[in-house]
């Protein structure tokens, strides 16, 4: 099984995977296999118009790390929740569904998108996680309030920078971020190449199977870099 490429992998991470991947494609033809070819092509397209817009902005450097940033403290926060579920104490554990059912309403894919209207849903989360009866839950929950507050930290930084850039870059006219290509590849990668490799894999191992080696070879190199650095951002964090 081909390991998914991580989501909370930066900008520069997923342009080199990305080169990668194509460069492991085009030693290949692939001409006899349309469906594969419209990936390749859509693979490219995208790579080529976030290779251009990655040196464009330090700024989008920066909202790139606080868009991670904000997603790792939102999942922190909802494992520990999980965890709280399965504690043998019921008041314990009650509260920790109470506040997990809120996190239910909204969803943890809301921290993948750049919109105004993921902007809206993660104030409404926040705001939720404030209200007096969430607080007495939590405050049965060791390290729930820390960690909510944490994100609200990481939410707020995330928002002052994104308002501040699209004022200088916009000018009431949203231009395409290469965060946005990011997010775009990322997806294309996990739920359209992958999925197809994994399944031809399985249909003719003799054709396809080197191409899903190495591409798998270049995804589990990205992970692990991208675990290495978390596991030392969050021991520095101790």
């Amino acid at each position: 099984m081909i390991e998914k490429l991580r989501c909370d992998s930066r900008i520069a991470d997923v342009n080199t995977v990305s080169m990668q991947i194509l460069g492991i494609l085009q030693t290949n033809d692939w001409s006899s296999d349309s469906h594969l070819g419209s990936i390749i092509n859509e693979l490219r397209q995208l790579q080529m118009q976030l290779n251009l817009t990655f040196n464009q902005s330090k700024t989008e450097l920066l909202l790139d790390d606080k868009d991670i940033e904000r997603a790792f403290k939102l999942r922190s926060l909802l494992y520990l929740l999980q965890g709280f579920i399965h504690h043998p104490d019921s008041t314990i554990n009650e509260a920790a569904k109470e506040v997990k059912a809120v996190f239910d309403v909204y969803g943890i894919s809301i921290s993948y998108e750049i919109s105004n209207e993921e902007l809206s849903l993660m104030k409404s989360l926040l705001n939720d996680l404030y209200t007096t009866s969430l607080v007495e839950a939590m405050s049965v929950l060791s390290g729930c309030m820390t960690l909510r507050d944490e994100l609200k930290i990481a939410q707020n930084n995330f928002e002052n920078l994104l308002v501040a850039h699209q004022s200088k870059n916009d000018m009431g006219e949203k231009r395409v971020s290469a965060n946005s290509f990011k997010k775009k590849l990322v997806y294309l990668i996990n739920k359209k190449l992958l999925v197809y490799l994994i399944a031809m894999y399985q249909v003719d191992k003799a054709v396809y199977g080197d191409l899903c080696i190495a591409v798998a070879q270049v995804i589990n190199s990205n992970n692990n870099e991208i675990k290495v650095r978390l596991d030392q951002a969050v021991m520095a964090n101790v």
